[in-house]
C-alpha cells in the first residue's frame, strides 16, 4: 500500500472527477493509544488535536468541504444538498455536489464508497455488522440512483479480518434469518462462536443490489497495528477515514 502523503493512501477504484482515499494512524498529531492521525471525536482523545488532524485533512484533501457522519450502526441515509450542511447521525450519505468529501471512520467496521462510472454521484456507507444486518446497502444505492447515478462502482476499505471477527450465534442468526446464504459468510470458531466476514456479507447485498463492478482492500485492522486503528485489538483507539469526493471541472 502507496501513501500519496503521508497517512493518506490515493485509492484508485473509481474513474474521474472521482477520487477516493483511504487514511492510516500516520501523519497527524494524536498520542498515545490515538497516536497519531486520528479523526475520531467520540473516541476520548484531545479533541483540539483531533480537530487538528482533521483541519489537515481538508489541507490533504484541497477542499474545504470534509463531511463527517455521526455514525449509529442503523440504516439511515442522508443526501446531501448543501455544502455548507451537516450530515448528522446517519451510517451511510451520498451526494452529486462537487468538492465534498464524504468520510466513513472506521476501527474495525468495513468503510463502503460508491460511485458510478460517470462521476453523477458518490455515497459513503459505514458497514459494521449492525448496519449491515439491517440492510444500509440497498437504501444506499437507490439513493445514488434517486440523484442520477449509472452503473454503481463500489470499493470495501480496510476493516476486521475473518479469521478474526469472532462473533456469538446470535450475529449469524440475524443474518441468516434475513437471508440464508448468509451462512457461507461465517465459519465456525471456537464453542458456540463463529468467525464473521464482514467483507463477504457486504458483497451479497451489493451483487443483490445490482452492483456488479466490486473493489477491495483486504487488510486486517485487528493485525495490521502499524497501519490501522482496531477497537476489537486496543479497546481505547483512534479513527481512520475512508474518503470520496468528485472534482469540479475535471
Amino acid at each position: 500500500m502507496l501513501e500519496c502523503k503521508p497517512g493518506l493512501v490515493r485509492i484508485n477504484a473509481f474513474n474521474a472527477p472521482v477520487e477516493a482515499y483511504q487514511t492510516t494512524r500516520h501523519g497527524g498529531e494524536s498520542e498515545g493509544a490515538y497516536a497519531s492521525f486520528n479523526l475520531g471525536l467520540h473516541t476520548g482523545d484531545n479533541a483540539a488535536v483531533v480537530a487538528k488532524n482533521r483541519q489537515r485533512l481538508t489541507l490533504l484533501l484541497n477542499t474545504p468541504w470534509v463531511k463527517f457522519m455521526q455514525q449509529v450502526h442503523g440504516a439511515k441515509v442522508v443526501t446531501l444538498t448543501d455544502q455548507a450542511a451537516e450530515v448528522g447521525e446517519c451510517d451511510a450519505v451520498v451526494t452529486a455536489l462537487d468538492d465534498v468529501a464524504l468520510c466513513v471512520q472506521t476501527a474495525d467496521c468495513l468503510p463502503l464508497l460508491l460511485a458510478d462510472e460517470k462521476g453523477v454521484a458518490i455515497g459513503a456507507v459505514h458497514c459494521g455488522w449492525r448496519s449491515l444486518q439491517a440492510g444500509i446497502i440497498a437504501p444506499a444505492i437507490q439513493a445514488l440512483k434517486d440523484l442520477g447515478a449509472g452503473e454503481i462502482i463500489a470499493w470495501m476499505g480496510p476493516a476486521i479480518g475473518p479469521q478474526s471477527f469472532e462473533v456469538g450465534p446470535e450475529v449469524r442468526e440475524a443474518f441468516v434469518s434475513v437471508d440464508e446464504r448468509a451462512k457461507r459468510c461465517f465459519i465456525p470458531g471456537k464453542g458456540d462462536r463463529y468467525l464473521a466476514d464482514l467483507y463477504a456479507l457486504a458483497r451479497l447485498q451489493l451483487i443483490a443490489a445490482g452492483v456488479r463492478l466490486l473493489n477491495a482492500m483486504c487488510y486486517d485492522t485487528f493485525k495490521e497495528d502499524d497501519l490501522f486503528y482496531s477497537y476489537r485489538r486496543a479497546g481505547v483507539t483512534g479513527r481512520m477515514g475512508s474518503l470520496i469526493l468528485k472534482r469540479a471541472g475535471v
